[in-house]
């Protein structure tokens, strides 16, 4: 890469005086940083621990406002025991007052000046020692000096070995007319009073530990313990009592650079020596940067002459902001003709214009599916084409959306390779049948054969009778409905097969489910008696009628049962059974009971082998067959009626053995307006 001229080195060596400058700032600049991240360490240090000093005598002063509190409602109490009658019940009624308002308070006893217990009250759960207030020699030293000295006296710090937590005792004396006459005595608990009247968020900074100092401290923390870091003591002077108040922070050694200025000092520095290099790059980059915008410009040009999908933005106003060459090739409309222009479009067919208006307040209001619509445009020369159209938020560089990009595909080809796939499906369903009508034309003429001998036998009979003169009219009736009864029976079976093999194209209508299969039944049975298969039918009452083409139908049936029995040639003949079931189901999961039915299914159910994992997974693939003669068109055939009709064909497992095919098809609706034909 060629050095611009202001980055070649001079021919002149560098004199000391243009050295000793830049080097002198860069020194000082450096020292500056250095003293900076020292002095505010120490800085650091100092305001920690003053904050640490500020907190501890916070603790203390909240301490000492509750035990002098305390205290001064203890001695109200005694004054009020000295003055008047209280008794032992009302006693202990004022101390549940008092433990329920200072959660501190362990229990509180009234005892005489024989050191006799008169009354105690304390929580639940506790210790029987703790109903003996002068069961330890502290809590005794200290009723005595406070009868001594008649004023009140705290205990020593003992610890309660049963409950395992440290405690002391406030003794307030009683004094009827200057003379002892018993005292008060409060069980404080060293945790309780930490608990209480040290915050949760003062805990989370620091490890506040409380206590004597020959006894083991009550301690309160939350989020570890101490570093010995910051900590700071205060002694709590009560009277008999000294208490150590510690406050050791759970922070350790602060940064070594703790605050925003510090740190910018030394940032600056470092930005002085990248400045240069900095410098040198952002030439050499925006010369990069600008070959390739040329670049990208002449790609983006090249991409956009070469797409096939059309591309339309508009604004949020409705207004053609731009379109390409696609698009214009498209419609025949040059760009210049179209940017600009506001509803209605002149690429609009004018017998749908108000579908259009529709559809272009849905995309402004951002209502419009993103799944795509199709839609007719018309060329500028008149001829109409077929288009998909998919609609999608135009966003800017700052994600504010300032219109809408249209994505638009010419389907009319694709329309017309769907029509002729359908046609061709239409006769490969034709040719399908008439190869069923084909292995069913030896079944056919024996089935045939049995209605044909009945009829021959009952005529025989009739002859023989008239000749015998012992033809009456009651015989006649009834060899007559006999010969009638088998005449009916031949004639369903050939017309079955008629209408069956018949080429029409496929027309829908409403039509009733039990029809469908009383159609069908001759043919299935006659296959079933082949095999000796017994067929079972599982139909729900009063079902709703369908809407669907009942010769592709029957085709679906036809095929699915003979498939059924065919897979139990190898299943003992007492097992031998084909179970049809139909009932009504719901789309979506619903509950027929909660939305009503809106589909019904069809469900051919065989006690065969079943199926191996490698035939499942390409039973619906096209020429795939398990019969040596078979052709592997059927069950796609199939799947594809049913899903003309919108309905889904599938398979499981037949919990008897076997397998259950099973598909829907849509109940007829009065909302719905039937078309002959093809959708």
């Amino acid at each position: 890469m060629r050095i611009p001229s202001i980055f070649k080195a001079s021919s002149k060596k560098p004199r000391p005086i243009r050295l000793i400058i830049p080097v002198g700032v860069l020194l000082l600049l450096l020292t500056t940083a250095v003293l900076t991240v020292v002095l505010s360490y120490r800085f650091e240090l100092q305001t920690r621990q003053r904050s640490v000093i500020a907190d501890a005598l916070w603790v203390e002063q909240a301490i000492q406002f509750q035990l002098t509190r305390n205290r001064e409602a203890m001695e109200t109490l005694a004054q009020e025991i000295a003055h008047t009658k209280i008794t032992p019940r009302d006693f202990e009624k004022k101390a549940a007052v008092l433990l329920r308002n200072h959660p501190e308070f362990i229990a509180l006893h009234w005892v005489d000046a024989q050191h006799k217990t008169l009354a105690t009250r304390a929580r639940e759960n506790m210790d029987p020692v703790e109903l003996k207030p002068l069961a330890r020699p502290a809590a005794l030293e200290a009723l005595e000096r406070a009868a001594r000295l008649e004023q009140p006296s705290y205990s020593r710090v003992y610890v309660n070995p049963t409950a395992r937590r440290a405690q002391f005792d406030l003794t307030i004396p009683v004094l009827k007319q200057q003379k002892f006459a018993g005292a008060l005595i409060v069980n404080y608990a060293l945790t309780s009073i930490l608990d209480e009247h040290v915050p949760w968020w003062f805990a989370q900074e620091y490890e506040v530990s409380l206590g004597e100092p020959d006894t083991p401290p009550a301690i309160r923390r939350s989020s570890g313990k101490g570093k010995e870091m910051f900590t700071h003591q205060i002694q709590i002077e009560l009277a008999g009592l000294t208490l150590r108040l510690k406050i050791n922070s759970i922070h350790g050694e602060p940064q070594l650079i703790p605050n925003i200025l510090t740190g910018t000092v030394v940032v600056l520095c470092l930005i002085l020596l990248f400045s240069l290099w900095a410098l040198w790059r952002d030439i050499s980059q925006r010369i990069t940067l600008d070959q390739q915008l040329a670049e990208q410009s002449a790609f983006r040009k090249a991409m956009e002459d070469s797409l096939v999908t059309g591309l339309r933005a508009r604004d949020l106003e409705g207004r053609v902001t731009y379109v390409n060459p696609a698009f214009c090739e498209m419609t025949g409309y040059r760009a210049e003709e179209m940017i600009g222009q506001t509803p209605p479009m002149p690429y609009w067919a004018p017998e749908a214009i108000e579908d259009y208006q529709r559809r272009h307040e849905e995309v402004l209001a951002g209502t419009v599916s993103r799944e795509g619509y199709e839609a007719v445009f018309k060329r500028k020369n008149g001829e109409r084409f077929e288009v998909l159209i998919f609609e999608a938020p135009l966003i800017d560089a700052n994600g504010r959306q300032t219109g809408w990009m249209s994505s638009i595909l010419d389907i009319t080809q694709q329309k017309k390779v769907e029509l002729l796939n359908h046609q061709q499906q239409e006769k490969l369903q034709s040719a399908a049948r008439l190869t069923t009508m084909g292995e069913l034309a030896s079944m056919l003429s024996h089935e045939l054969n049995q209605p044909l001998s009945a009829i021959s036998s009952y005529s025989t009979a009739s002859l023989n009778l008239l000749q015998g003169g012992k033809f009456s009219a009651e015989d006649a009736l009834g060899l007559l409905g006999k010969i009638n009864q088998q005449a009916l029976r031949a004639g369903q079976v050939i017309r079955s097969v008629q209408e069956f093999v018949r080429k029409r194209p496929p027309t829908r209508a409403r039509l009733a489910l039990e029809t469908l299969i009383h159609n069908v039944q001759p043919l299935v049975e006659l296959q079933a008696a082949q095999h000796d298969v017994r067929v079972v039918y599982e139909v729900t009452p009063a079902l709703p009628d369908i809407y669907v083409d009942a010769v592709m139908m029957e085709q679906v049936l036809l095929n699915l049962t003979r498939n059924g029995i065919e897979a139990m040639q190898d299943t003992p003949l007492a097992e031998r059974v084909l179970t049809i079931r139909v009932q009504p189901t719901a789309t979506n999961g619903a509950g027929a009971a909660e939305v009503g039915p809106t589909l019904l299914e069809v469900a051919v159910a065989d006690r065969g082998s079943g199926m191996s994992p490698e035939v499942e997974g390409q039973i619906f693939t096209s020429f795939f067959s398990t019969k040596t003669e078979g052709m592997g068109m059927g069950l796609n055939i199939c799947r594809t009626a049913v899903e003309f009709h919108g309905g889904r064909l599938e398979f499981v497992p037949n919990p008897g053995g076997g397998t259950i095919f099973r598909f829907t098809l849509p109940i007829y609706s009065y909302s719905v307006h039937p078309t002959a034909g093809a959708p």
